[in-house]
């Protein structure tokens, strides 16, 4: 999962080659959901075939509407029930109808069922984030494994957990200074690794620079998720930080 600048435009072309990538990787029969803006209720998903979707005009659509969508969201084989499919993607810039929050961090997503992982689906998440950090505009990113199938990335497990929520999570202020969530590998914005202890990481992570000041953190065994969490610290917002920052 990836939280992107504000600026749409400038990550847009990264988001589309990570969205094909994706569908490379996985194939299959899938269905796309395109939500323009806050007031389109024509939700009604196309059929798109990974290995046809050059010649599908709705696939470029959706491709086409990236920087400027509300959500898309693509499912591999979906329960017609609940929308929920094996795999998927999910671009969130959602707001809530007359929002007048200011700009919104867009949050993009990967998911996939874990007994369907294809082989290497570690490697092919890894390497689609990975690029997406280099050549998009990141403010973090995480590589996780957990029970989530989302549909909308409005708040997370990790932040539900530690008492966040709500629209002005999703802001670019709050998004470059605290983690969505923590995994065995991360993607740290220069906003969030000036406020951490290097020599506190490098105790238990594989620190790599990106030469914009920001980080891959790579956790490095036989450190677990709790070592790394106490190193990221400073950048794990919990309820206090939430009603400090938004004076709720």
């Amino acid at each position: 999962m990836a939280s992107l600048e504000a600026d749409r435009g400038a990550s847009a072309a990264a988001v589309r080659r990570t969205m094909d990538g994706w569908l490379d990787a996985v194939g299959g029969d899938w269905r796309v959901t395109l939500q323009r803006d806050p007031f389109d209720f024509d939700l009604k998903p196309w059929r798109v075939d990974a290995a046809r979707r050059a010649r599908s005009k709705r696939w470029q659509e959706a491709l086409e509407a990236a920087p400027s969508c509300h959500l898309l969201y693509g499912a591999l084989d979906p329960d017609p029930r609940t929308g929920l499919g094996r795999a998927a993607f999910v671009l969130d810039a959602s707001r809530p109808p007359f929002w007048q929050g200011g700009a919104m961090s867009p949050q993009f997503c990967l998911w996939i069922e874990a007994d369907l992982t294809p082989p290497d689906a570690a490697g092919v998440l890894r390497r689609l984030l990975e690029e997406l950090a280099c050549q998009g505009r990141l403010l973090q990113a995480f590589l996780a494994r957990w029970n989530w199938k989302p549909l909308s990335l409005g708040a997370t497990p990790y932040e539900t957990a530690c008492g966040v929520g709500g629209p002005a999570a999703l802001s670019p202020v709050w998004c470059g200074r605290y983690l969505r969530g923590v995994g065995e590998v991360v993607w740290l914005g220069p906003q969030m690794t000036s406020r951490l202890n290097r020599a506190a990481m490098q105790a238990v992570a594989d620190l790599t620079e990106d030469g914009t000041g920001g980080w891959r953190v790579e956790l490095r065994p036989p450190a677990d998720l709790d070592a790394l969490e106490k190193a990221l610290a400073p950048v794990l917002g919990g309820r206090e930080e939430w009603h400090q920052a938004f004076r709720i």
